[in-house]
């Protein structure tokens, strides 16, 4: 990987996010029943390399620390111009889909269909998916209320 604006040369994401040049800011990733899951984000731009030279055009690298001092990123080909936000956002949206799609498969048989057509696997989906939304509407809707 190289990094965009000095093209300095780095192996791995762990040698990047050790760099003193990155601007580390703490959010919250997520809700959970003891309170708030903070960890720490940054974004660089970069370039993608294969034996040295660039591959590609310029990408976000989006790095975030946990709290154990655990280090997950990912790889953005989102415009240059995206909010930090919505970048923040996009990246914690990956275990609400995991839930949605495990609950699909355990609850509604969102993995048990035996189609022999891509309209028939089409239907069995959208079935699957309205179940999904009446689930999550009802769930909604009868939530117990917090008095504060």
């Amino acid at each position: 990987m190289k990094i965009a604006p000095g093209q300095t040369k780095a192996r791995k994401v762990s040698q990047i996010a050790q760099s003193q040049r990155i601007n580390w800011m703490p959010v919250i990733v997520a809700e959970s029943s003891k309170g708030p899951i903070t960890a720490e984000v940054a974004r660089l731009r970069i370039f993608l390399s294969r034996d040295g030279l660039p591959e590609g055009k310029e990408q976000w690298l989006f790095m975030r620390k946990n709290s154990d001092g655990q280090i997950k990123y990912a790889i953005s080909n989102a415009p240059r111009c995206i909010r930090f936000e919505e970048l923040v956002k996009a990246s914690t949206m990956r275990w609400p889909i995991e839930q949605c799609f495990r609950e699909g498969k355990s609850y509604l048989g969102m993995g048990q269909y035996e189609h022999r057509s891509w309209p028939a696997w089409h239907r069995h989906m959208i079935f699957v998916f309205l179940a999904l939304h009446f689930l999550l509407r009802m769930r909604l809707r009868f939530k117990k209320k917090r008095l504060c």
